[in-house]
């Protein structure tokens, strides 16, 4: 048994205080000096012999430590069942107090917001009827042949030429169909926010701004010429910056999963495998071999990817279209 105290602060942010019974923390503590003098080499005494006050004073902070590792976990997931919380991030333990019969800790932890939306009937879309110029065309392909002379060898052909062209074609509409597909997303998500009302929990917003924040670090090429200040700097501004989109990210994420649950949206197990035995072939890997690189907490990542993919189709298809014929030209 545990005694819990709850605390709400501000927005997603919980607060636990939790205690341990004491017999619990006594037994545990019994256990782990016992598996300490098992294991202890002390000059003067066999194997296992060493005695009890010894070894306490010897492994102290060893033992506190085992003993720790083995009830907050325990204790943490029991408080949360019995205040009915489900956290969307990990928790954040401070205050520890610990004796051989008691273990008290204070757990922050966020959890996921309670999402006001309006009605998300009668959303608008504009859909986007693209065309491929002949030009334009004609203009990628100068600029391939221009830094590949083995193609230019092949162009001189007509046949080939055209084969070149074809593919290119095809190549521009596919980006240009996705780029138009990630923009209706998007303008599906802004109508929605619009509509809604809710906080993101902060430790989310914090992750995935950090996410994006290394993956920009990662493509700033001069960053290692810098001093350990200016790397600091540039990654602190970067994070200021950047912070906003990935609230908006955040928000997206949780208002898609509103929508999800209130149309029942379902993602199966076997709906799971198609899509990691389509990625296998996109890795060029056999599908056993990928699927044994995805753990349980990435598969679920995984199926409430699709989840989001179904739910935002099942609005586009409700939306109202209007037609918008774009041109792209050289």
């Amino acid at each position: 048994m545990v005694k819990t105290e709850l605390k709400v602060l501000e927005g997603c942010r919980r607060q636990l205080r939790i205690e341990v019974e004491p017999e619990t923390v006594k037994k545990t503590y019994q256990e782990v000096i016992r598996g300490a003098g098992k294991a202890a080499q002390i000059p003067g005494f066999r194997p296992g012999k060493a005695p009890r006050e010894i070894i306490k004073e010897r492994y102290r902070d060893v033992i506190s430590k085992e003993v720790v590792g083995k009830l907050i976990p325990e204790t943490y997931q029991k408080a949360l069942e019995a205040q009915g919380l489900k956290p969307v991030s990990e928790p954040e333990i401070t205050e520890v107090e610990l004796t051989e019969e008691r273990l008290a800790y204070t757990a922050a932890f966020d959890i996921a917001p309670e999402v006001e939306l309006e009605s998300y009937s009668g959303l608008s879309l504009e859909k986007k009827e693209l065309q491929i110029t002949e030009e334009e065309v004609n203009r990628v392909l100068e600029e391939v042949l221009t830094h590949n002379p083995k193609l230019q060898i092949e162009a001189r052909d007509l046949r080939a030429r055209e084969n070149m062209k074809n593919s290119l074609r095809q190549r521009l509409e596919y980006q240009a169909q996705a780029m138009a597909g990630q923009e209706e997303d998007d303008r599906l998500v802004e109508q929605l926010l619009s509509r809604s009302k809710f906080a993101a929990p902060e430790s989310l917003v914090n992750e995935r701004t950090i996410e994006l924040v290394r993956r920009e670090l990662g493509n700033t090429p001069d960053l290692k010429t810098k001093n350990e200040a200016e790397q600091k700097k540039i990654a602190s501004e970067l994070f200021e910056k950047i912070k906003p989109r990935a609230e908006k990210e955040v928000r997206a994420s949780f208002v898609l999963a509103e929508v999800a649950k209130r149309e029942k949206v379902e993602v199966s197990e076997e709906d799971a495998d198609k899509r990691i035995e389509i990625l296998a072939k996109m890795a060029g890997k056999e599908k056993e071999e990928f699927a044994a690189g995805i753990n349980a907490e990435q598969r679920e990542e995984l199926k409430g990817q699709i989840r989001i993919e179904r739910t935002l189709t099942l609005l586009k298809k409700r939306s109202l279209l209007i037609k918008k014929p774009v041109i792209i030209r050289a």
